[in-house]
């Protein structure tokens, strides 16, 4: 019975964030096999990163760094725990989401990196529960749990924008998204083992203090950036710093293009790539190309585009955006097919 207990404290928070991260999906949810197998790689990765924690503890030790002295537990939170964990949980989760086509949202990475970080938590949770008993569970479950969850909530929200970056062409930009990521969880966790470690080895008051402080303030700004990455997952013109987007192939508004000779033969038609293909879709943007940016595309610059709509098909039409390789129907707020995985918004 006890053990039934204890195991239900150590993996009961990690449960229920998940399932709050899980919620906040506002587009598709994730397939549940895919999210098991993010999970259990994350308890994997615990592996490698306890066999490098105690092999650069040793080396610490060894060159004459003393337990004694602050640099000792610094060098410890960001170069060997912190440096490990967050590397180890980086590389399980770019194994098994980067190539995966259900990665089409921004807000995915944020998804899969929890669950690669609540995975990790849930093996560490379990061992130091059942070695320290029923008070560390509580005091993990408020502390620790929540903290593994925030480093990865700003891990991988650097992460869904590099695959975003991908997906529109610009590599060097997911390169440098991928790893400022890493660097942040590092960086956090980091300073959050540091503040502990110090406490526990110098017993000042100072460290106990900020790190309440910094808890406080990560756990504040981890709610925030979920909330609004939660509701930011749109496309724009200028989507993203200084790349120019614009759909390679989307379902127009179904308002008939009347401002040409070509009237009578496609007056009555919708100007749409679905309809056309590429026979229409360049020679129509070379010639309307003001008419057509000013009546079609005013929604990617950022402008309201409500008022225009009609009918409830016409708010469909806008919605939709049709893969130019396979011709399925996505959602514009995604950035690559859900049915052939390629790219809906390369240039």
């Amino acid at each position: 019975m006890d053990t039934l207990v204890l195991g239900a404290a150590a993996l009961i928070p990690v449960l229920v964030l998940m399932i709050f991260i899980y919620i906040k999906d506002p587009h598709e949810k994730e397939p549940i096999g895919l999210l098991v197998k993010i999970f259990f790689l994350g308890m994997l990765s615990c592996i490698p990163a306890a066999i490098y924690e105690n092999i650069g503890q040793d080396i610490l030790g060894d060159i004459g760094f003393s337990q004694r002295d602050r640099i000792y537990w610094i060098i410890t939170a960001y170069g060997i725990v912190a440096l490990a964990e967050e590397s180890v949980k980086y590389a399980a989760l770019k194994l098994s989401t980067w190539k995966n086509k259900n990665f089409n949202y921004r807000f995915d990475g944020i998804v899969y990196a929890v669950f690669a970080s609540l995975g990790f938590a849930a093996l560490e949770n379990v061992l130091y529960v059942f070695e320290s008993g029923f008070n560390t569970a509580i005091a993990r479950a408020l502390l620790s749990v929540p903290g593994h969850c925030n480093f990865g909530i700003f891990m991988g929200y650097f992460y869904g924008q590099a695959k975003y970056r991908e997906a529109v062409g610009d590599y060097t930009g997911c390169v440098m998204k991928r790893r400022t990521g890493l660097l942040v969880a590092i960086l956090f966790h980091g300073t959050y083992d540091c503040l502990l470690f110090l406490y526990s080895a110098m017993h000042e008051g100072i460290y106990i203090v900020s790190f309440i402080i910094f808890v406080v303030v990560l756990d504040i700004m981890a709610l925030v950036r979920v909330h609004r990455s939660s509701k930011e997952e749109f496309h724009r013109t200028l989507a993203t710093d200084d790349i120019f987007v614009t759909p390679v192939m989307s379902g127009a508004p179904q308002y008939p293009y009347q401002q040409s000779p070509y009237d009578q033969n496609y007056g009555s038609q919708y100007y749409g790539g679905d309809q056309y293909g590429q026979q229409y879709q360049q020679p129509y943007g070379r010639q309307y190309g003001q008419p057509y940016q000013q009546q079609y595309q005013s929604p990617y610059a950022g402008t309201s585009y409500a008022g225009a709509y009609r009918t409830p098909q016409d708010q469909t039409s806008y919605n939709t955006i049709f893969c130019n390789y396979c011709g399925t129907s996505c959602k514009r707020q995604s950035f690559y097919c859900t049915t052939c995985g390629r790219p809906l918004y390369r240039m």
